[in-house]
């Protein structure tokens, strides 16, 4: 059941983005330090790479394509990641999708559960709760 679950969880990920794309934040510069605020802006697509980003407020989602990234997040309905080598942390977030390899991502809780979907399709990348 659980095996089955994941490719669902990533379609509904993908679903969700999928209409709020268009309209979101989109990065592309390498070696900067950017902060956004969801309040603003709630939704950010992430194609740089060596970077740090900080996102405050509560974000619709975060697209990570970019790789060697640092990404702070206080809050994300949605969390994809398919670039590589990123350390990602974020506050409170309902779901995560992993397909990059390499990456590291910590959550401390759910947003609307206890804790969050995770779908994490690459064995060298980590998603494990914040301690």
């Amino acid at each position: 059941m659980k095996r089955l679950l994941k490719p669902v969880i990533a379609l509904c990920a993908v679903a969700l983005l999928l209409p709020i794309a268009a309209a979101a934040s989109s990065y592309v510069a390498n070696h900067k330090v950017i902060t956004q605020d969801c309040s603003k802006d709630p939704t950010a697509n992430i194609g740089s790479e060596d970077s740090e980003y900080t996102f405050k407020g509560a974000c619709k989602a975060i697209n990570l394509e970019g790789s060697h990234n640092k990404v702070h997040i206080a809050s994300a309905k949605a969390l994809i990641i398919n670039g590589d080598d990123n350390d990602v942390d974020v506050a409170t977030t309902d779901i995560i999708f992993v397909t990059g390899s390499h990456d590291h991502v910590s959550w401390k809780k759910g947003l609307t559960q206890e804790q969050p979907k995770v779908s994490n399709s690459n064995s060298t990348s980590t998603v494990e709760q914040a301690k």
